[in-house]
């Protein structure tokens, strides 16, 4: 069964809230990367080694008039940040996941009209 977004995430959908989804992985693993999996994709097998951190997220995400449902960013924090603020976003980032992951994986369910278990 896929993972569900802790009910506390919808008690105020207007504040920026990111909680880390700790039961992703082991069905990321399954459902996608096991080759055994109906949804395998060789194309992923890359990802079977990778130190991957999932977030949920009730912040809307959209680009170009069309809704972000999900995305994968590099573990380090990017941009033209000062040490200070690379720093404090490293921290963040190590208290979410205990490690800076390769690739944080943030799925949006603010708003959205698919429900999340219809995602797969």
């Amino acid at each position: 069964m896929r993972p569900q977004p802790p009910s506390s995430l919808f008690e105020d959908i207007n504040s920026p809230t990111f909680v880390p989804a700790a039961d992703m992985p082991e069905w990321i693993e399954a459902t996608f990367i096991d080759p055994s999996s109906p949804l395998h994709n060789p194309e992923h097998a890359h990802l079977a080694h990778a130190e991957i951190g999932f977030l949920w997220t009730v912040v809307e995400n959209s680009r170009k008039g069309r809704r972000i449902i999900g995305q994968c960013e590099t573990g380090s924090p990017q941009g033209t940040m000062g040490k200070w603020a690379r720093a404090r976003a490293e921290m963040q980032i190590k208290q979410w996941f205990g490690f800076v992951p390769s690739s944080p994986w943030m799925p949006n369910i603010a708003g959205s009209a698919e429900t999340p278990s219809s995602w797969c």
